[in-house]
C-alpha cells in the first residue's frame, strides 16, 4: 500500500519543526525586531489558516505553510521576549556624575564568589537601594546584577560569601559589557539572558545582620538562592568526607555543577584534551544519575515515573540549571511521558520536542554556546553513530554482528569501540563550533574520552553517595564517620589518576591545533557533514 504524503508529514521527525522555530528567531534578530507583535500575529493566523484549508487538497503546500507558521511563532517568540524583558538601565543613568551613580544597597548573595586573578566577581541580587535617583532605584531594585570585588584585603570576607548572604555595599553602577577574550560571544546578551540588568563595582561591603525583606524579589530568584543553598550544603558534606583541593573542585563541578573551585590550570589541561565537556554538567552526567535512580525505581509505571521526573528535575535545579542538563532532563520528561501513554518513542522527536519547550520558554538559549554545543553533540551522536559501523572491515562487522555466541572478550572490543564512535559523533558535529568560538580544536580527545568516560561513571555516583553518607554520619554522630572517610579517599584517589592523565595527555605534541574560522566556514563545514550522513544512511540500509 503506498503511503501518502500526509502520512509522511505526520510521521516527520519533529525536529524539522524545531529547526523552523530557530530559524525564525534567528531571522528576528538579523531583523533586529522592525515589526509589531500584531503583525507577527496576523502572518501567523493567516499562514496556519492556509494550511487547514489546503489540508485535504495540497498536502506539500500544506506541509510548507506549517512550517512557515511555525517559523513565524519563533519570530513572534523571539519579539515578544525582547519587548517583555526587563529593561536594561537607560544609557542616559551612566551619564550621571560618578556621586550619583554610587549606590548604597543592600545584596542577597546568590552563590559563592568566583576569582578572576585579584577580582571576584559575584551574581546578587538587589534587596533594597538607598541611591537619591529615583530611577536608579526603581531600575534595580529586586533585580540581578553582576558585582565584582577587589580580593585585596577582603579575602576573609569574600571567602564567607554563600548563597543567601547579606551584604551591605557601596557600589558603582555600570552597564553590562562584553569580554574581550571572546568576540564571537557576546557576554553582554549572555547576562541580559540571564535576566542582569546592570554590574557594579563595589567601593566597600560587610556582611549585613539585618533580615533582608525579599517581598520585592520575583519567585525565580528566590527558588534559585534556596537550589543553591542546597548546593553549599551537599558541597559541605564532600569536604567533611576530606576532599580537599583539585579533587573537591573536580567532584563539585561533576556532580554539583559547580565549576567556580576549578583552577584555571585544570580547566587549560582539560581543554587541551578535549575533555573540557566532563567538568561542565550535561547529560552524560545526568544519564548516570537517571541510571542509578533506575535501579531504584525497577517497577515502572506512572507514579514511578512521575516520581524519577520529579527527583530529576530537583536534581537539574539544585545543580544550577545548565542549558545542557535541562535538554536532557526535557527529553528524559518527553521520554517517559510518551512511554506511559504507549506511543512511539523516536530519539529525533525527542530531541525536537525538548528543543522546542527550551526556546518556547527562552529564545536567548538559541544564542548560548552551551545551547549549541549540546544539540550538535547530541544530534551528531543520534545521527552518526549508527552508521559507525561502515568504518569496519566486513570481517569484523560479520563476526561481531553476524554471530549470535560471541566470547566475553570480543564483547569488550564491541563496547570499547562503542564508547569509540559515540565520542567521534559528538565530536565531528561539535568541532565547527568549538573551531568558530574557542579557537582551536584537541587531536587526543578519543584518548582522553576513553579514560574520563569510564571514570565519570565512577565518580558521579560515588560522589553523591559521599554526599548521602556524610550527610547521615553528620545527622548521626560518629556511627557513619569512618565509611565516609573511606568514601572521600576512594574519590580523592580516582579523580587525581584522572587529573594526572589529563596533564600528561595535554602535554603531548601538538595536543591542541590553532583552528579559527568563520561563520561561513561553519556552515560549510555542516552542509558537508549533512552529506556524509545522507550518505552513510543510504550506505547502512544497503549493507543491513
Amino acid at each position: 500500500m503506498r503511503t501518502s504524503e500526509r502520512d509522511i508529514i505526520h510521521t516527520m521527525p519533529l525536529l524539522r519543526y524545531a529547526v523552523a522555530f530557530a530559524a525564525g528567531i534567528a531571522m528576528s534578530e538579523v531583523l533586529c525586531h522592525p515589526y509589531t507583535l500584531k503583525s507577527l500575529t496576523a502572518a501567523m493566523l493567516g499562514t496556519i489558516a492556509c494550511a487547514l484549508l489546503l489540508n485535504r487538497r495540497h498536502e506539500r503546500l500544506c506541509s510548507i505553510l506549517l512550517l512557515i507558521s511555525i517559523f513565524t511563532v519563533g519570530m513572534w517568540r523571539a519579539t515578544y521576549d525582547v519587548r517583555s524583558a526587563p529593561q536594561l538601565m537607560p544609557a542616559e543613568h551612566y551619564a550621571l556624575r560618578p556621586n550619583e551613580m554610587l549606590t548604597r544597597s543592600t545584596l542577597c548573595a546568590m552563590g559563592e564568589p568566583s576569582i578572576h586573578g585579584g577580582i571576584s566577581t559575584l551574581e546578587a541580587v538587589v534587596v533594597s537601594s538607598d541611591s537619591g535617583n529615583a530611577n536608579i532605584r526603581s531600575a534595580i531594585n529586586g533585580q540581578k546584577i553582576r558585582v565584582s570585588i577587589m580580593r585585596e584585603g577582603n579575602e576573609d570576607f569574600l571567602d564567607s560569601i554563600r548563597a543567601g548572604s547579606n551584604l551591605d555595599v557601596v557600589m558603582l553602577l555600570r552597564p553590562l559589557s562584553s569580554l574581550g577574550k571572546n568576540m564571537k560571544f557576546d557576554y553582554s546578551r549572555w547576562l541580559r539572558s540571564h535576566g542582569f540588568v546592570c554590574s557594579a563595582f563595589v567601593r566597600t561591603c560587610h556582611t549585613s545582620h539585618k533580615i533582608a525583606d525579599m517581598t520585592a524579589v520575583a519567585w525565580k530568584i528566590k527558588l534559585c538562592i534556596t537550589a543553591r543553598k542546597i548546593r553549599d550544603k551537599a558541597a559541605a558534606c564532600l569536604r567533611h568526607a576530606g576532599i580537599e583541593g583539585d579533587a573537591f573542585a573536580i567532584a563539585s563541578a561533576m556532580a554539583l555543577g559547580d565549576k567556580n573551585k576549578i583552577s584555571s590550570d585544570i580547566r587549560e589541561e582539560y581543554s587541551a584534551a578535549g575533555v573540557a565537556h566532563i567538568l561542565a554538567l550535561s547529560g552524560m552526567h545526568l544519564t548516570i544519575v537517571i541510571s542509578v535512580l533506575m535501579v531504584i525505581f525497577r517497577r515502572r509505571n506512572l507514579l514511578t515515573s512521575i516520581c524519577l521526573i520529579a527527583l530529576i528535575w530537583c536534581y537539574v535545579v539544585i545543580t544550577g540549571m545548565s542549558l545542557s542538563v535541562v535538554r536532557a532532563a526535557c527529553m528524559l520528561t518527553i521520554w517517559e511521558l510518551l512511554r506511559n501513554i504507549q506511543r512511539e518513542q523516536n530519539s529525533l522527536n525527542v530531541l525536537g520536542g525538548a528543543m522546542l519547550l527550551m526556546l518556547a520558554f527562552s529564545p536567548d538559549s538559541l544564542w548560548d554556546i552551551g545551547f549549541q554545543l549540546s544539540y550538535a553533540a547530541v544530534l551528531g551522536i543520534l545521527i552518526f553513530t549508527p552508521h559507525m559501523d561502515m568504518l569496519l572491515p566486513h570481517a569484523i562487522r560479520d563476526r561481531w554482528y553476524g554471530e549470535t555466541n560471541i566470547p566475553w572478550h570480543t564483547k569488550t572490543i564491541r563496547s570499547i569501540w562503542g564508547v569509540c564512535a559515540v565520542s567521534i559523533s559528538a565530536q565531528a558535529a561539535t568541532a565547527p563550533l568549538a573551531a568558530y568560538y574557542f579557537g582551536s580544536l584537541p587531536l587526543y580527545f578519543l584518548l582522553a574520552n576513553m579514560i574520563v568516560v569510564p571514570a565519570a561513571l565512577f565518580i558521579v555516583p560515588m560522589s553523591l553517595l559521599t554526599i548521602t553518607v556524610s550527610a547521615a554520619s553528620l545527622g548521626i554522630t560518629g556511627i557513619l564517620h569512618l565509611p565516609t572517610i573511606v568514601c572521600g579517599k576512594v574519590l580523592t584517589f580516582v579523580i587525581s589518576i584522572q587529573n594526572n592523565l589529563m596533564h600528561l595527555i595535554s602535554s603531548l605534541p601538538a595536543a591542541s591545533i590553532p583552528a579559527d574560522i568563520t561563520l561561513i566556514q561553519v556552515c560549510a563545514v555542516y552542509v558537508i557533514l549533512i552529506t556524509i550522513a545522507v550518505y552513510l544512511g543510504k550506505k547502512s540500509k544497503t549493507w543491513e
